[in-house]
């Protein structure tokens, strides 16, 4: 029986190697995809020399005692390289579906113009086909699905950024990945781990804080556990060790939607709004993420305290010929938002001293001071709404207007040398369109509803009119990209001659 164990497992391992050299002999719009391979493969060929060698007595055994079982050599042979297989199966498995996911290279020219260089990093459409965006990088992937495996063999970081199934060149909903860069940052500069240190430096990270919660977990202890002091400590371990984790949890989400605010502006409000009516927006959290007016309340704040002047100088020619003063008309619309959106109030006690402790310790200001601090010197490039993003943004949405692609920018008339556009300028711009000029593009393809018989024939033409828009703004950060190496590589060849 212990040598059939041992065969699968030699199978597992022979099944898992062609699957490398298959997804090796994949195209992919970028190499980092090959590299992660190759680093898993690696590590795959070295764990199975080890495996080999484990079992190499056992293997040994059995040739002279065929009938050779022994329950101890049996879990060490098979329990840690089967966790080992499942874990790399799960990478291989999302990998593979990449070729089968129609990604579209303006996302991952969103996510490369903020990761710090010489990192690599993926995009794999997210598991089980949810609506749902994600960050790891693949250490702690390896740590979460195999704990015992020495921190040593999976110091090689890939970030890996997950997208909807069917969000692939939605580059509207892909704002979101704005929050999950956000994550890659947060844990690049320990940002939450810091604070959290900060806080527990504090009473008001104690077990004061939750002292009538305690009371009522112990009062549901058996009446013979009551007066057990190891039980009620037992009890009062678990519960503030619950209680601490969610609040580190929702500090380190309220960070994450901050830095999203700070790198994308605009687009980071829109997206959040659009998300949080698409699925729940009275959400009263859960052991990860903050409630819904809780993450708005801070987004909003923040966008607020860095943008509110200079956002409302952004402007749109109408197609009468009247200036439409769209970034006053979008200010007043978030306040409005804020002010209306109503607190659920309807928090566990558990959550209701989680969120008192927030605002006790004024989060906002001390997030603030470290993001700012890492603003100041490039480690998170930060975008400005100024005369000259304003003017770009003015500008590139003049060309959607016209059904042009935004990808580049004309600073000055009397020296009409087009420039690439900034990625967040082209992202901008897209948004302010789709919320307030996507009627120009249904007047462009005559989309009027006394032309259509019934209203899903209409919904329909208007979701393409969409469809075509965001191709239009992904191709935009394309080609942007493009003409930027372009520039640059002609500028360098210029200084050698």
């Amino acid at each position: 029986m212990l040598e059939h164990i041992l065969n699968s497992i030699d199978f597992y391992f022979y099944k898992l190697a062609s699957q490398f050299e298959e997804i090796l002999s994949y195209s992919f719009f970028t190499n980092d995809y090959h590299s992660l391979i190759q680093s898993l493969q690696r590590l795959f060929k070295k764990k199975y020399s080890e495996f080999l060698k484990e079992t190499e007595d056992i293997r040994n055994k059995i040739k002279t005692a065929p009938n050779y079982y022994n329950k101890k050599d049996y879990g060490s042979a098979s329990s840690f390289y089967l966790e080992f297989f499942n874990a790399i199966n799960f990478f291989v498995l999302n990998i593979k579906n990449v070729k089968n996911t129609q990604f579209h290279h303006g996302n991952f020219i969103l996510l490369k113009e903020f990761i710090i260089k010489g990192s690599e990093f993926i995009i794999l459409p997210f598991p089980k086909g949810a609506l749902n965006y994600g960050h790891v990088n693949s250490s702690e992937a390896f740590k979460e699905l195999i704990p015992d495996l020495d921190e040593t063999e999976i110091k090689e970081l890939f970030q890996m950024f997950f997208i909807p199934h069917f969000n692939q060149e939605d580059i509207f909903l892909n704002t979101l990945l704005g929050h999950e860069l956000g994550h890659y940052y947060e844990k690049e500069f320990r940002i939450g781990n810091e604070l959290v240190e900060e806080l527990r430096s504090t009473r008001l990270v104690d077990f004061t804080n939750i002292s009538d919660i305690l009371e009522t977990e112990i009062k549901k202890l058996p009446d013979k556990e009551k007066s057990n002091s190891l039980k009620k400590l037992q009890v009062r371990t678990r519960v503030f060790e619950d209680w601490r984790k969610k609040l580190s949890n929702w500090c380190k989400e309220i960070i994450c939607d901050v830095i999203w605010v700070r790198i994308f502006g605009i687009p980071a409000l829109l997206s959040f709004f659009e998300l949080m009516f698409l699925t729940n927006p009275n959400s009263s959290g859960d052991k990860d993420h903050p409630p819904t007016w809780l993450r708005l309340r801070y987004m909003i704040g923040e966008f607020l305290r860095i943008f509110k002047n200079q956002v409302g100088n952004i402007t749109f020619e109408s197609t009468k010929g009247e200036t439409e003063r769209i970034g006053e008309k979008l200010i007043q619309r978030i306040k409005i938002i804020n002010k209306n959106f109503p607190m659920e109030r309807s928090s566990s006690p558990f959550d209701k001293t989680i969120i008192k402790v927030i605002y006790t310790i004024n989060v906002s200001q001390k997030i603030k001071e470290k993001i700012d601090g890492l603003c100041e010197t490039g480690k998170i490039r930060k975008f400005i709404y100024n005369d000259r993003t304003i003017s770009e943004i003015q500008y590139l949405m003049t060309l959607l207007s016209e059904y042009i692609t935004p990808n580049e920018f004309i600073e000055d008339i009397e020296q009409p040398a087009p420039i690439p556009a900034n990625i967040v300028s082209i992202l901008n711009a897209g948004w302010l369109f789709y919320i307030y000029r996507i009627q120009d593009h249904y007047s462009l393809f005559d989309i009027k509803e006394e032309k259509f018989d019934n209203k899903e024939e209409i919904y329909e033409k208007k979701s393409e009119t969409l469809q075509r828009l965001s191709y239009l703004i992904l191709k935009a950060l394309e080609l942007s990209k493009i003409h930027q190496k372009a520039k640059k590589k002609l500028e360098k060849d210029i200084c050698q001659k």
